[in-house]
């Protein structure tokens, strides 16, 4: 009689192994696809800020250029009337 229930066990035991088995593979490719997901995303705040900053230095750019020539024009006058002239 003790048979049964050792036979039992062990049959439960060798249809658990399998699923355990399946269940961590399923784990490990959900973390696989969010930390694919994770990295595309981060790469991409990284391109979107790269952009930025590109914008924001050009803008700099022209906004040191635009109040140099205005700096110029006020302190020569006569040279701005020569432009138009």
């Amino acid at each position: 009689m003790q048979n049964r229930p050792v036979s039992t066990i062990s049959n439960l035991s060798n249809q658990f192994e399998p699923v355990s088995a399946a269940e961590s593979r399923s784990r490990d490719l959900d973390i696989d696809k969010e930390t694919a997901e994770l990295t595309r995303a981060q790469r991409q705040l990284f391109l979107d800020v790269k952009r930025i900053d590109a914008r924001q230095t050009r803008n700099r750019i022209l906004q040191s250029v635009s109040l140099s020539v205005i700096a110029q024009m006020n302190a020569e006058p006569e040279a701005l009337l020569q432009l138009f002239a």
